[in-house]
């Protein structure tokens, strides 16, 4: 006899007390419930469109001007517009070209080298910046008006390791300007993007920012420069719409599933938590439609989604990543203790085990914002573990560790700034709407 999934009843007298949480009410009803082949498909002349304005975008990242300064944007733009999954292979062989290109003195343009070359896993050396100190061993002051290359070095130094002290403090030194640039501007009439990219990057850097949430932003961004392509925006446009196209397949597929189980009805919320686990990890994720939802694994205090492909059965590590990985132990910490930080006031009133905040406290004679403090510390530790193992030569395959990281993303998403959105839901509503409801006008 089979027993229902949230059956509190007992065979004993004894009344069985659990920690009930005021969750709010289902948040997309049957939203997503409609089947797989009611889902809008992308029409035939808009794939034919879509491949001919990719062959227009591939000419341009591999004929653009020898001018470094252009060539890097172009590069830059491409991936933060999410499409770069479609030219790797272009974007390396470009990057490949200025490798030994070091010689330069403008801010941005050595920041900017920096920062993509560390996506790319080239161990290229921090010492890069330490042409913008002075003799005092301190960042020269002049860079303050050099707002594009601050903003630039801001984004590059969360790519550091351990031990790059000097990324550590360009990372304070830019955060200070930055944000006395923004309090002048959100009180003068400066229409320019660059504040309201500063002011986004203040509150999430692009590392650690979850990719297609990141792209849909950018988007809007780059649609209103000036100087912007509008062949690669319309590209961009149009595989956004066509991968949401693919997602609210798959969401429907899950949410279906979910609810034929036949699962009693106090269980909407539940399949919240499926649907948004799934958008979790989309968040984070450069979509590839080769690409299959596929597996769950578990380690000690997290459940990892990932998305993989045949192929990683050929490298026979997927067992072995979950012991030996540096980023997996990491990713495991930055949710965790994000997680603790972001819910345990939450938790404490649902009678759960002490958090990490409570633990910290304890075991250090420590007030509660110091003993957040330090766990913070802990966590941007933790990035650089991450950061240093996905640096070439990777001791697993690059594929996995990238999508270890997606997931270190999605969940700093989801417990940044002291909010939890995971359980709080509400709060992702329109970033959910954007991603998987509301498709671009092109």
């Amino acid at each position: 006899m089979s027993i229902p999934l949230l059956a509190a009843v007992s065979s004993s007298t004894e009344e069985t007390v659990r920690p009930i949480a005021d969750f709010h009410p289902t948040l997309w009803g049957t939203h997503f419930l409609k089947s797989a082949a009611d889902v809008e498909t992308i029409d035939d002349a808009t794939q034919e469109q879509h491949a001919a304005l990719k062959q227009e975008v591939r000419r341009m990242i591999t004929t653009t001007a020898n001018k470094l300064a252009h060539k890097l944007h172009m590069i830059d733009s491409v991936q933060r517009l999410g499409v770069a999954y479609h030219f790797e292979k272009e974007i390396e062989d470009e990057l490949g070209k200025v490798s030994h290109d070091l010689d330069r003195d403008d801010l941005y343009v050595v920041s900017l080298r920096f920062r993509l070359f560390r996506q790319q896993g080239v161990k290229i050396s921090c010492d890069v910046f330490e042409k913008f100190k002075d003799d005092e061993g301190k960042f020269n002051e002049s860079l303050i008006n050099d707002i594009r290359g601050m903003f630039s070095l801001h984004e590059a130094a969360y790519l550091a390791v351990r031990g790059e002290d000097i990324l550590d403090e360009a990372i304070a030194f830019t955060t200070s300007h930055l944000k006395s640039i923004i309090s002048i501007s959100d009180h003068s009439h400066v229409n320019s993007k660059l504040p309201e990219q500063i002011r986004r990057s203040l509150q999430i850097p692009l590392r650690k920012a979850a990719a297609r949430l990141e792209a849909r932003y950018f988007l809007d961004i780059y649609s209103r420069d000036d100087l912007h392509a509008e062949t690669l925006l319309k590209f961009a446009k149009l595989d956004f719409n066509i991968l949401q196209a693919a997602h609210q397949k798959e969401a429907s597929i899950m949410t279906r599933w979910w609810n034929d189980l036949g699962f009693p009805k106090k269980v909407p919320y539940a399949r919240d938590r499926i649907v948004e686990t799934y958008i979790w990890m989309l968040l984070g994720v450069s979509y590839d439609p080769n690409l299959a939802f596929g597996r769950i694994f578990a380690s000690k205090v997290m459940c990892m989604l990932t998305i993989i492909d045949d192929t990683f059965d050929a490298y026979g590590q997927f067992e072995c990543i979950l012991k030996n990985a540096k980023s997996v132990k990491a990713t495991e910490t930055i949710i965790r203790l994000m997680d603790d930080i972001a819910g345990y006031k939450f938790e404490q009133k649902r009678g759960h085990i002490p958090s990490a905040v409570e633990c910290y406290k304890n075991q250090h004679g420590v007030s509660e914002e110091e003993a957040v403090k330090e766990l913070l510390l802990e966590v941007a530790d933790s990035w650089k573990d991450i950061n240093e193992e996905l640096l070439n030569p990777t001791t697993v395959p690059l594929p996995m560790l990238q999508r270890i990281l997606y997931f270190a993303r999605s969940g700093h998403l989801m417990y940044d700034d002291g909010h939890d959105r995971f359980t709080h839901s509400l709060m992702m509503k329109r970033q959910v709407a954007l991603l998987l409801a509301e498709p671009l006008a092109i």
